[in-house]
C-alpha cells in the first residue's frame, strides 16, 4: 500500500510542476512536444513501482538497460551472421579458385582457361580450353570426373582460345 500512495504522491507533484511549465509554453510551437515529454514521464512514474509489484526489476534504469542490451545483443547477432556468410563466400571463391588451379594443372593450361560451376557446395560442370588436345582426352575426362564428382557428361575439354569470360 505504502508503495501506491508513494507513486501518487511523486505523480502528483510532477504533474503540478509539470502544469506550472506546461504555462509557459501554452503559446508557442514547442507545447505539444512538452505534453509529450510529461506523458512519458508520467508513464516511467507509474510504470516503476507496478514493476517491482509484479516482481520485475523495480528500476527503471535497469529496466532501460536491459531492453538497450537486447537490442545491442540482435545487432550482433545479424553481424556474426553477415560475417558468417562473408566468410562462407570467400571460402566458397577460395574452393573454386583451388579447383581450377587444379584442373588446368591436370590438363596442361592456365587457370584462366578453367571455368567450373559451384552449386549447392557441389560441382556441377567443369569447362577447359587447351592449346593441345590431350593425346587420351576420354581419360583425362574420367580422371576429373572420379577427382570430383562430376558426371564425365558435365566436363568439357576444347582446343583454342576461352571465347568468352565469366
Amino acid at each position: 500500500m505504502g508503495t501506491v500512495l508513494s507513486m501518487l504522491q511523486r505523480v502528483s507533484i510532477f504533474i503540478l510542476a509539470a502544469s506550472l511549465v506546461t504555462n509557459l509554453f501554452a503559446e508557442t510551437e514547442y507545447k505539444k512536444y512538452f505534453q509529450y515529454a510529461t506523458g512519458l514521464i508520467i508513464i516511467a512514474l507509474v510504470a516503476t513501482p507496478l514493476l517491482a509489484l509484479s516482481g520485475e526489476e523495480n528500476d527503471l534504469g535497469s529496466w532501460v538497460k536491459k531492453g538497450v542490451f537486447d537490442e545491442k545483443t540482435k545487432e550482433m547477432e545479424e553481424h556474426i551472421r553477415m560475417l558468417g556468410k562473408e566468410y562462407e563466400k570467400s571460402v566458397s571463391e577460395q574452393y573454386e579458385r583451388q579447383i581450377r588451379k587444379d584442373v588446368a594443372a591436370e590438363c596442361g593450361t592456365e587457370e584462366e582457361n578453367c571455368e567450373v560451376k559451384i552449386a549447392n557446395n557441389r560441382i556441377e560442370w567443369i569447362r577447359v580450353w587447351v592449346d593441345r588436345m590431350p593425346e587420351n582426352v576420354t581419360a583425362c575426362i574420367r580422371q576429373l570426373a572420379i577427382r570430383y564428382g562430376v558426371d564425365e557428361n558435365n566436363i568439357l575439354i576444347q582446343e583454342g582460345k576461352r571465347e568468352w569470360k565469366k
